[in-house]
């Protein structure tokens, strides 16, 4: 059985039971390439604070991540489900990692959205929807969980955003333009932290090999796209000590 967090006010820390762990706040774990990240973590002894907005793909993760962990999932993993598109949200999921382990070590931002729609004739509405999951989440994120970070000395924020963001072709005109945007809000979110301890980093990848998009793309070749648990390797390694010197980067994968 894999907990899920209850909520509530406040940053008061519960009683800890065990030593505390390293912490990972995972937005988006209950998407492929989230639950793939949190795996990661739990695998390499983390407690990992998971946030979603889908309680059937919630059950999901939570079962195959149960048995990837060994069952340690049950004890290391805590469900919070928040919508990121809203400062509440954010702040709801930063401090259900505080209460549980006084600190937040590395954020991963995985939340995204992805459509194609043509420029003429399309609709304001799929590049504002764009916009909010894909730029809007990693910014009310970062508003959450840095103040934390920073105060107690350190920690890794990794935003994954794809190499789609180059270039917009046909109908990818709001999708490239909210990754791109996404880029934009790492780099100068890495320029404020310079010398804080607060490391930022963005992951670009190709196409991610998952099923929704092997689905979406039936015909198309797969040479070049990266899996989930790929990427999830990049990323936690940018948490670990090894990585303290990487800080401002544009990682392409």
């Amino acid at each position: 059985m894999v907990e899920r967090e209850p909520g509530g006010a406040g940053h008061r820390q519960e009683a800890p039971a065990e030593p505390r762990l390293s912490c990972a706040l995972v937005v988006g774990a209950d998407g492929a390439l989230g639950r793939a990240v949190a795996a990661w973590f739990l695998g390499h002894g983390w407690a990992v604070v998971g946030t979603y907005r889908n309680e059937a793909r919630r059950q999901e993760a939570a079962a195959v991540l149960d048995v990837r962990s060994s069952g340690a999932a049950g004890r290391r993993l805590r469900w919070v489900k928040a919508d990121l598109r809203r400062a509440a949200g954010a702040e709801r999921a930063v401090a259900a990692g505080l209460r549980w382990q006084g600190r937040i070590d590395a954020a991963v931002h995985t939340a995204g959205l992805f459509a194609t729609e043509a420029v003429v004739g399309g609709s304001w509405a799929t590049w504002e929807s764009m916009l909010e999951t894909n730029v809007r989440t990693a910014f009310e994120l970062a508003q959450a969980v840095v103040p934390p970070m920073r105060e107690a000395g350190g920690g890794s924020l990794v935003l994954v955003a794809a190499r789609a963001a180059a270039r917009a072709g046909r109908g990818m005109g709001a999708y490239a333009a909210a990754k791109s945007a996404l880029i934009r809000l790492g780099e100068a979110l890495a320029d404020e932290l310079a010398g804080s301890g607060v490391r930022v980093n963005v992951l670009a990848p190709s196409v991610i090999d998952t099923p929704a998009n092997r689905a979406a793309m039936p015909g198309a070749s797969r040479e070049g796209w990266r899996t989930p648990e790929e990427l999830a390797a990049m990323i936690g390694w940018l948490a670990l000590p090894e990585a303290a010197s990487v800080h401002g980067q544009l990682l392409l994968a």
